[in-house]
């Protein structure tokens, strides 16, 4: 379903996008919706779900030694850490959607570079929000992961400044379709729109007439040495 301007978006998610009934994802329609895990799999002829995974858990074990080597005086749990590692393009068996639709078209429109853009929404009426104290998952069907991360501009974990990422919620889908494009699997759930790069300015000055400036959704800026350090892990584990 194509999107010429945000108010035609709104009016097909029924007013109001941040109703909290719906969670969006946006990217280049270079990507699939598929973890990033899956990404190379055709281009590696790899097929074997075990070895998307088990690439996805050495990327994140490398980060979190990384991290806590770095930061040793800022204590994350590894739920956490897996948070912030989707933020900063980590490989990994977690798709990261956003309760905030103008993040998810800035982040696609972004990732499009000169194609088009996908905006998934997917909707979550009914559906349980998993915490910390519930761990990460195994071998499930599509959970909804809400961040308790503590994580600043300048770095610094504190109480009172607190910035979740993105607004993020992580989302896995069952093991045995990691490899399924995840509108597929879930199609009934889920609404596919488009983007086409000759309508990107015109949704932009309409969101922003409407008072949120785009470039304030980018919480951390991309120079941020763990971007780089993310960049090095997946070069590791993918060459």
């Amino acid at each position: 379903m194509r999107i010429k301007s945000y108010k035609q978006f709104k009016d097909f998610v029924g007013g109001y996008p941040k109703s909290g009934k719906l969670i969006y994802r946006g990217i280049g329609s270079q990507f699939g919706l598929l973890p990033s895990i899956s990404y190379n799999m055709e281009r590696d002829g790899i097929r074997d779900i075990d070895i998307l995974y088990q690439r996805g858990e050495m990327a994140q074990r490398m980060f979190n030694d990384r991290f806590r080597k770095d930061f040793p005086n800022r204590m994350l749990t590894n739920y956490q850490l897996v948070f912030l590692a989707r933020h900063y393009k980590l490989i990994s068996s977690f798709m990261d959607f956003t309760f905030n639709d103008t993040i998810a078209i800035q982040f696609g429109m972004e990732m499009a570079q000169d194609n088009a853009v996908h905006l998934f929404a997917m909707d979550i009426t009914g559906e349980r929000t998993f915490r910390e104290e519930d761990g990460l998952p195994e071998n499930i069907a599509v959970r909804i992961y809400q961040p308790n991360l503590v994580w600043n501009q300048d770095g610094f974990l504190t109480g009172e400044r607190t910035k979740f990422i993105q607004n993020a919620r992580l989302v896995t889908q069952e093991r045995e379709t990691i490899t399924t494009p995840f509108n597929g699997t879930f199609s009934d759930r889920i609404t596919h729109y488009e983007i086409f790069p000759e309508d990107f300015n015109g949704i932009i000055q309409e969101i922003e007439q409407e008072g949120t400036r785009m470039a304030a959704n980018l919480f951390i800026d991309s120079d941020d040495p763990l971007f780089e350090i993310a960049k090095q892990i997946n070069e590791e584990i993918l060459r």
